[in-house]
């Protein structure tokens, strides 16, 4: 009677097969990294798209103008209404671009903001998002209607 041919693997087999898998991963891996930072760069600008929306919609609301300013450490970004500030992740550096105020406005705050009016205009201004390889993409703000947009 000869041998019956046996069903499956063995456990070098499946060893052997996972470490190879395994090296894989770990030299693919890395690569993904930079393939993906545009991504997150696309994704923290909507974001930043949200909370600029969230402060117009508080200011109509409330009736009662907003203020979106950049500051804190590490920086952020924070409505005034004392919710917790938009924070990037590390790779992301962010910079605020006021837009019209009057020099009244200008002498109360240092910091660049973008204020929302309570008739749902604002000061204007854009919001620039930027990682170390100098790829960015900013999020303006109308200053006659309110309408907050990604430019990529």
């Amino acid at each position: 009677m000869g041998k019956t041919a046996s069903k499956g693997f063995t456990l070098l087999e499946l060893m052997v097969t996972l470490v190879i898998i395994a090296t894989l991963v770990g030299l693919v891996a890395p690569r993904l990294g930079g393939a993906l930072a545009p991504i997150r760069l696309e994704s923290e600008g909507r974001k930043v798209a949200a909370l600029l929306r969230h402060a117009r919609s508080q200011a109509v609301l409330r009736n009662q103008d907003a203020e979106v300013r950049l500051g804190g450490e590490p920086p952020g970004l924070s409505l005034d209404a004392g919710e917790a500030p938009y924070r990037p992740p590390q790779s992301i550096q962010l910079e605020l671009r006021g837009g019209k105020v009057t020099a009244a406005e200008a002498a109360a705050t240092a910091e660049a903001t973008i204020r929302f009016y309570a008739a749902g205009g604002s000061s204007g201004g854009e919001v620039i998002l930027s990682l170390e390889d100098g790829r960015q993409t900013a999020v303006s703000v109308d200053w006659l209607s309110g309408r907050v947009r990604v430019d990529d």
